[in-house]
């Protein structure tokens, strides 16, 4: 029956359902009023975070003016670019200018293989593939004379060849000289056309033939041969199969610079031994010129030093012409004058401070020459952390300021910030502001104050602004201790200042999270409440619908009986 009496007013006609909604829904207005408080604590802690990440960016800007760094930079200026040189300046270099004359650079001493140093790039017989030459054979075509000539790595060089005669008809023919190591092509009617832009095949370039280089053979011909030698040494394989054209077995050393090198021909290859020597404490640097055929060592170290070399075991310095027949040049030392001084000789491009008479100054030359080198600040990177710190300054008191704002309107309608009534944030705003316009004792007098650097606050606001930004560049450039003093002074500099606040306010504990914690706590609580609340609520309702439901029940039960009632009186006599 009760189930059936939840449909208010079946019986009564009395929609009771609404009434409990709406008794109910009045019951609540004190959660909606908790709900509300909550929502304002909500911004609040949000806006207090705000305030907190600001302050800790101010706070990071403000340790990055401790740098000391940042006011002892110095940048180095030349009165003439053209010449590469470059210059370094620590801090302990003082401003000024003088004038270097560089007469000679230095130079390292060198050994160069004076011939050829690979064997020959094979025979007429060698296979495409297998030439050792300084770049492969691809597969394609080339053109001699307008005619096309397929080659692939399958051939041997000498079909190559045949095949060039056969596409020019005879008039083309093509040799290759064991013993001079070249390639020549002679044509008999005065046409030598060698390559198109169609080619797909550097065989032309691979053997050395250039049209450039096509002549007159003295008897109405022309004839063109390759540039140089064509073999080349294979620098990844084993050195006793590398091609060298001396030849070299077994295992051995050599010395460079009394420095013991080992090599073995069977396992190790040219390149090998070559990283070798370069990673040694030779001091020495050992390569080889593809294009000349040639190897090269000198010293690591330029000036007047001696190049040795000699074979222990072996004969791995004569194979590479670097020994007795080798060109050897010998090194020197550069040659220098300051502000038109003596001349003076040092062994490395790089002078430092002994030479040039100037504290922390480094100049390395690349090139002779003379020009006028000048030692200044550098503000650049102080520079841009002044104007951080303002940026970081602003936007920490912008974000207080819209926080704590009243307005009040011409219809007297008050608009009030987030925070605007909590007097830790307004406090906080005055002392940032404090801490930056309050005066610098410690500080040298006419830099005491942010004003002396063309910062001021814009009018009406906590903000800072660069209002001279000229007056801040010269401070800058021509004061950097001062304005060092400035920030920097112990208990009473701007950044102490600062810093001090900041500590203060953010960090576990400290002031806004203290603020934040309270809120959280008190939100925690008017959850609790309000959980409360709506049980009772919920226990209310249920005792409303179980009496309306038993008037319900009461009423249906009063309308069946005199509806039998008005039955019975109704019917008939008998």
């Amino acid at each position: 029956m009760s189930e059936r009496m939840q449909l208010a007013g079946l019986a009564s006609g009395f929609d009771w359902k609404s009434v409990v909604d709406q008794l109910i829904n009045l019951e609540r207005a004190p959660q909606r009023r908790m709900r509300t408080q909550q929502a304002t604590h909500t911004a609040q802690i949000d806006a207090l975070g705000k305030i907190s990440g600001n302050l800790e960016s101010l706070r990071t800007a403000s340790t990055a003016l401790l740098n000391n760094s940042l006011f002892n930079a110095r940048k180095v200026g030349f009165s003439q670019s053209g010449l590469g040189w470059s210059a370094t300046a620590g801090a302990d270099s003082l401003p000024g200018s003088l004038t270097l004359n560089v007469t000679q650079l230095a130079t390292a001493s060198s050994r160069t293989s004076q011939s050829s140093v690979s064997g020959t790039a094979g025979t007429a017989a060698t296979l495409i593939a297998d030439l050792r030459l300084a770049q492969p054979i691809s597969d394609g075509s080339f053109t001699v004379n307008g005619q096309a000539i397929e080659v692939d790595g399958s051939q041997t060089l000498g079909e190559v060849l045949d095949a060039i005669s056969t596409a020019t008809g005879g008039v083309v023919t093509g040799s290759y000289d064991p013993v001079a190591d070249r390639v020549t092509l002679a044509s008999s009617n005065g046409q030598l056309e060698l390559g198109q832009a169609g080619d797909t095949t550097n065989f032309l370039s691979a053997l050395r033939l250039q049209q450039s280089a096509v002549q007159p053979d003295g008897g109405g011909g022309l004839t063109v041969t390759s540039g140089n030698t064509l073999g080349r040494i294979d620098l990844s394989a084993p050195i006793e199969s590398s091609g060298l054209a001396g030849g070299l077995s077994g295992a051995g050393h050599f010395l460079v610079n009394g420095v013991r090198i080992d090599f073995d021909a069977s396992t190790d290859s040219l390149r090998a031994v070559m990283d070798r020597v370069n990673a040694s404490n030779a001091g020495a640097r050992l390569s080889y010129d593809s294009a000349g055929d040639r190897f090269i060592l000198s010293n690591t170290q330029t000036g007047e030093f001696a190049l040795p070399v000699s074979d222990g075991e072996g004969t791995f310095i004569a194979a590479l012409g670097l020994g007795g027949g080798a060109a050897l040049t010998s090194g020197q030392n550069a040659r220098l004058s300051v502000n038109g001084g003596i001349e003076q000789e040092h062994s490395s491009n790089t002078f430092d401070a002994s030479l040039l008479g100037a504290p922390g100054l480094s100049v390395t030359a690349t090139s002779v020459g003379q020009q006028e080198i000048s030692v200044s600040n550098d503000t650049a990177g102080l520079k841009k952390a002044v104007e951080n710190f303002v940026e970081k300054y602003n936007a920490a008191q912008s974000h207080i300021e819209s926080q704590i704002r009243i307005d009040i309107s011409n219809s007297d309608n008050v608009t009030s910030g987030t925070l605007a009534r909590n007097g830790e944030i307004t406090s906080l705003n005055r002392n940032l502001r404090a801490a930056v316009f309050q005066a610098v004792p410690d500080a040298d007098e006419a830099f005491r104050r942010l004003e002396s650097l063309g910062i001021d606050f814009v009018s009406g606001s906590s903000r800072l602004e660069i209002k001279d930004p000229a007056r801040l560049d010269q401070a800058l450039a021509e004061n950097p201790e001062s304005v060092r003093q400035l920030f920097q002074a112990p208990q009473t500099g701007l950044l102490a200042r600062i810093t001090s606040l900041v500590n203060n306010s953010v960090g576990p504990g400290k002031s806004l999270n203290a603020q934040q914690d309270r809120l959280n706590a008190r939100n925690r609580e008017i959850d609790q409440q309000i959980d409360n609340m709506e049980r009772r609520l919920t226990r209310q309702r249920q005792a409303m619908e179980a009496a309306f439901i038993q008037m319900e029940i009461a009423q249906s039960n009063i309308q069946r009986q005199l509806q039998a009632l008005q039955s019975n009186l109704q019917m008939p006599t008998t």
